[in-house]
């Protein structure tokens, strides 16, 4: 299995966030029965790191949450925003949501065209 491939699983999360607009993402870390994804996305028109994390595990159902940080924070004093998402198709809304403010963002700072 490809770290890239979730043995199949997350198609929809992982297509939002390749068409989210986002400068970088990556598979943080390796994947194992309990941390299922775990994918680090940055947008510099946004100022902010992403994390789009499942966990689960022996009969556990599957959860799903985004965890945000400034860019721009002080390490020390920096605290994450976290967004618990109920579902996958959920998880697709708030990327949705987060790739309409990076196109918001990047329209704003080149005058309108994105």
């Amino acid at each position: 299995m490809e770290y890239t491939d979730f043995d199949g699983k997350y198609l929809k999360i992982r297509k939002a966030i390749h068409e989210a607009g986002f400068d970088d993402f990556c598979q943080a870390g390796s994947i194992s029965r309990f941390h299922k994804m775990n994918i680090v996305a940055e947008s510099a028109a946004l100022g902010k790191r992403f994390w789009f994390c499942v966990d689960g595990g022996y009969g556990v159902k599957d959860t799903y949450h985004i965890s945000i940080r400034d860019l721009s924070a002080n390490q020390q004093d920096q605290r994450d925003e976290c967004v618990n998402c109920a579902t996958q198709e959920e998880m697709v809304a708030r990327i949705y949501e987060i790739r309409n403010q990076i196109l918001a963002a990047k329209a704003k700072k080149t005058g309108g065209q994105a």
